[in-house]
């Protein structure tokens, strides 16, 4: 929720807030840093970050995404779009952990056994 209105924010409120984040990361006041196309569960949003040049050679923002509440918090997460069911089953752990606080062990241990499988973390 928005802390002065108590309202969940918006999905666009959501990307402002991520390509925030990734400006302060790479110490710029300018530039779109956020894919136009993101993912949606009950409680949050996962947003992929474009592969410019700035992003690529950051060390913290390379291979990553971002989930975003809609209370507005934001988590700074492995990039899964290698694989669009695995990104959606992480999603979808993450917006139970939004809700309730509580993270399933195996259902993570699922996601990663899975990505393993896929070859996560493989330099592009």
């Amino acid at each position: 929720m928005h802390p002065q209105t108590k309202k969940a924010i918006t999905v666009v409120d959501a990307k402002l807030l991520v390509n925030l984040r990734v400006k302060e990361k790479l110490g710029l006041d300018s530039g779109e840093f956020v894919q136009e196309n993101y993912l949606s569960a009950n409680n949050c949003w996962m947003f992929y970050l474009v592969k410019s040049p700035e992003v690529m050679r950051h060390r913290d923002l390379h291979g990553r995404a971002y989930v975003v509440s809609k209370s507005g918090e934001i988590l700074s997460v492995a990039d899964f779009s290698f694989d669009k069911d695995i990104a959606n089953d992480f999603l979808d752990f993450t917006s139970v952990y939004f809700e309730t606080g509580v993270r399933d062990k195996n259902i993570w241990d699922d996601i990663v056994k899975r990505s393993k499988e896929k070859n996560w973390g493989k330099k592009e």
